[in-house]
């Protein structure tokens, strides 16, 4: 969902809800904000308030879980979880080893 415009983002939510069954489960997990993809722009890539363009052309869009849950209540779902992760990305070969943040919610249809 990162790359679709947030103006977007209620009407995704609106539409999941559209198609989940009552009592249905829907799993959110994308970029949370100041992950390390988000800090490794450069100056000149931010297109709006958490959203950034990459050198190719796509876009990613860094949330918060406030924003995450606001989304899911809008439409019509309930809350169980919402949190944000932290992990690491290590590729021992390349020495790389970065800190990765990301929003993991998870909302019901009521039946």
């Amino acid at each position: 969902m990162s790359a679709i415009h947030p103006t977007k983002h209620q009407t995704v939510f609106h539409n999941l809800s559209k198609v989940l069954r009552p009592g249905g489960v829907l799993l959110f997990r994308d970029y949370g904000l100041y992950d390390m993809a988000m800090i490794r722009f450069k100056p000149g890539s931010k297109i709006g308030q958490h959203f950034y363009t990459r050198q190719d052309g796509t876009r990613s869009y860094f949330f918060q879980e406030s924003e995450v849950e606001q989304l899911g209540l809008a439409a019509g779902l309930v809350t169980y979880q919402n949190t944000s992760l932290a992990r690491r990305t290590v590729n021992v070969k390349e020495g790389v080893d970065v800190a990765r943040s990301f929003v993991q919610s998870k909302f019901r249809k009521p039946l």
